[in-house]
């Protein structure tokens, strides 16, 4: 039985290369699901996403049906989110090449979990400024880090010519997550609360800094040797 157990990957892998070798347009590689870097940021990508897509669903609705906000009010009450992540967008950019992808897949999936965490406090009866205001803003800071180096992270993982293809699958899988994350989690929500479904959501970020921390570097090309203006290459 141990060895049947064992031997699973391999036969897997067979498979794959079977149904690849079928593949005529040769649009799709199962030698980026092998890739760790290409499947720890997918995972990654599935809890984060998960957590946000019930946070996403949850918070307005409780914020309607529990504290009688409008819609209007219940919809700006996640306006810091896009705001911040617009204003950070260039420093974030930057992150990859200044620290690489393993330090802000891993520190900015942490500062999330504890703006999700903000979300679970037991009194969210008071003003939003001191309630769902600052679970908002740690949170957007969490994903103003994470966004741009996972993307960064998982187009490097891929071939150039398979980037399109790489790109693509991340934005299924986060699709995905959302929708599993309230079809699951949206039991929890209406059984046994807005702060159990929030812990919940904290956990599955936490689960995505964990993925972050296994995350290895893409593989970079060594820069072409530029000669010094005025001297001819001797290559040539």
């Amino acid at each position: 039985m141990r060895a049947l157990i064992l031997s699973i990957p391999e036969r897997l892998r067979k498979v794959a290369e079977y149904i690849e070798s079928r593949n005529a347009a040769k649009t799709f590689s199962f030698e980026l699901v092998w890739s760790r870097t290409f499947a720890m940021a997918n995972a990654l990508t599935f809890f984060l996403y998960a957590a946000l897509g019930m946070v996403l669903f949850a918070v307005p609705l409780t914020l309607i049906n529990a504290y009688h906000y409008s819609a209007t009010e219940a919809g700006a009450a996640f306006l810091p989110l896009p705001l911040l992540m617009f204003v950070l967008s260039r420093w974030s950019g930057g992150i990859v090449a200044r620290l690489g992808s393993q330090l802000p897949l891993t520190i900015g999936p942490a500062i999330a979990t504890l703006g999700l965490a903000l979300y679970a406090r037991r009194d969210m009866s008071g003003p939003y400024w001191t309630t769902f205001f600052p679970a908002v803003l740690v949170l957007a800071f969490g994903l103003s880090i994470s966004v741009a180096p996972l993307t960064t992270t998982v187009m490097g993982a891929a071939p150039a010519e398979r980037a399109g293809v790489a790109s693509g699958i991340n934005n299924a899988i986060a699709r995905v997550a959302g929708l599993v994350a309230i079809a699951v989690l949206g039991g929890v929500l209406f059984a046994d609360g807005f702060r159990a479904a929030m812990l919940w959501s904290a956990g599955l970020a936490g689960l995505s800094a964990v993925c972050g921390a296994f995350v290895t570097e893409p593989a970079r090309s060594a820069p072409a040797r530029t000669p010094p203006s005025g001297r001819s290459d001797p290559a040539r």
